[in-house]
């Protein structure tokens, strides 16, 4: 009887500490990807100013082999995917570059995505 305790404690302790690593792995692959997305943002900002027109982002993402979406006020460069959510089949990260209604930059920031959601 003493025995099939310990081997039930043992399991509980294992089962215990393996959550405790997967949560800390977890947490820190979370924090490297953010660094990476906010050492993105930052790049783009130094380079490409609010009151800088579509034109000019463009033809530096262009000049530079960024691929990026074009949509009718923001222009979308992928800096990341993330884990997908239970409903959605994508989760994607972009910093996102948003124009006023004469196609003036107004701001460059992160922007979160989901996408094939049921």
């Amino acid at each position: 009887m003493k025995r099939w305790l310990l081997w039930i404690v043992l399991v509980i302790v294992g089962a215990t500490w393996a959550i405790a690593v997967r949560s800390a792995l977890k947490a820190s692959a979370k924090k490297e990807r953010e660094a990476r997305y906010e050492s993105a943002l930052q790049t783009y900002s130094r380079s490409l100013k609010p009151g800088s027109t579509r034109k000019e982002v463009e033809d530096y993402f262009r000049a530079n082999d960024v691929t990026f979406e074009q949509g009718t006020s923001a222009d979308l460069v992928r800096v990341g995917k993330e884990e997908t959510t239970r409903h959605c089949r994508d989760n994607y990260v972009y910093v996102a570059f948003e124009f006023n209604g004469t196609n003036v930059l107004e701001s460059v920031k992160i922007s979160r995505q989901l996408g094939g959601c049921l």
